[in-house]
């Protein structure tokens, strides 16, 4: 895989990790949650290559934006072109 490639896959990744997912989500759970952020093609080319392995999303109560939010996705994934 290109280097160029490769940033384009982590930087969807890393605006995958903006969503709320859990480990329990199925393929289309995923996607759907991923929709919040990006088209429904990207969403599902991610839900299909990548897995949620582990999610922390706490409250950002009782000031907006203090919450630590981490993702973990895994997979092996080929270009989208």
């Amino acid at each position: 895989m290109k280097a160029i490639e490769q940033a384009y896959i982590d930087a969807l990744l890393a605006d995958a990790a903006y969503v709320d997912v859990n480990p329990e989500m199925n393929a289309g759970e995923l996607t759907a949650a991923l929709r919040e952020r990006m088209t429904p093609t990207l969403a599902a080319y991610i839900a299909s290559n990548f897995e949620v392995s582990s999610s922390i999303n706490s409250s950002d109560i009782p000031l907006i934006g203090s919450g630590f939010d981490a993702t973990e996705l895994k997979g092996s994934a080929s270009i989208l072109f």
